[in-house]
């Protein structure tokens, strides 16, 4: 059986978003403690921003204290920005690491392998070097290591269909997908 993803303006951001999520909830990084820091940056924020808007309207900038009060306000607000949208910081982390000018990327999975098709190059890779498949809101994703994988959404599948896909990487990679909610 074969098995063709093409994504003609690469992976998106929410591709990488999800990415992210599917990360925390593999537990390759224990599981509590990513959003316990992601709570503990948004209330350190929060109060970093309440303080700095207490000092700000009891006159303490007249006392000598405004810069004190715009670098409170300053990183309160930092910190809440990336505690609220730590997956799309993470996205945009992992764009900047990926190679540039990739453009389309064409996937295709048959008996030899998993084959990566860009503008750059084409990389094969046997399924004994996949450590896990995930799918995860209609996309697969197919991790060579805990920090590397391809991400195929389910949209771009050009030949072949989810249904056979989930029986055919049992048999060709060994283990199951698994679903994530």
């Amino acid at each position: 059986m074969r098995f063709e993803f093409y994504m003609p303006k690469g992976y998106t951001t929410d591709d990488l978003m999800n990415l992210s999520r599917v990360y925390i909830k593999m537990g390759t990084v224990r599981r509590w403690l990513k959003p316990l820091l992601r709570g503990l940056t948004i209330l350190c924020g929060a109060l970093l921003l309440l303080g700095g808007a207490i000092l700000l309207f009891s006159g303490a900038a007249e006392e000598g204290l405004g810069f004190a009060i715009v670098i409170s306000l300053a990183i309160g607000c930092l910190w809440l920005m990336i505690g609220l949208f730590a997956h799309r910081v993470n996205a945009w982390g992992s764009r900047r690491l990926m190679i540039k000018g990739l453009e389309s990327i064409t996937v295709t999975l048959d008996e030899t392998g998993v084959a990566e098709t860009t503008n750059k190059g084409t990389a094969l890779h046997p399924y004994r070097a996949f450590v896990d498949a995930v799918c995860y809101r209609n996309t697969y994703f197919l991790f060579l290591d805990k920090r590397h994988a391809i991400i195929l959404p389910v949209q771009t599948m050009t030949q072949g269909s989810p249904a056979i896909l989930d029986g055919c990487w049992l048999q060709m990679g060994g283990k199951p997908i698994r679903h994530f909610s």
